[in-house]
């Protein structure tokens, strides 16, 4: 299994918004995700620590997860949303157990 992890800061002025979002739609987040992929959950940060506000993890089936399309209406729409609310600075890391890595990474 993959992990899938965005990190992000929220617009400025939006903090409420967003978080009102989230919570108005976290259980259609979970149905409705693009094939291959199961949304784990968002976590915001506490106390200004970290260096984003908040970090979004999605659990992928495999690598041919990354390509199998971007769901139905409603999954595109909640990402639509979701991304208009973030910064465009963001980070994200595609993450394996290291139990089932072969070998290291290139570095």
């Amino acid at each position: 299994m993959l992990e899938y992890v965005l990190r992000f800061n929220v617009e400025k002025g939006k903090q409420n918004e967003f978080i009102d979002w989230l919570r108005a739609n976290e259980d259609d987040l979970k149905t409705h995700t693009r094939p291959g992929w199961t949304y784990i959950g968002t976590l915001m940060t506490v106390g200004g620590f970290g260096d984003y506000d908040g970090e979004s993890r999605w659990a992928l089936e495999s690598y041919a997860s990354l390509g199998e399309g971007w769901g139905d209406d409603v999954a595109q729409r909640l990402l639509g949303e979701f991304f208009a609310l973030i910064e465009t600075k963001r980070d994200v890391s595609l993450l394996r157990n290291v139990a089932t890595v072969q070998s290291a990474p290139n570095l």
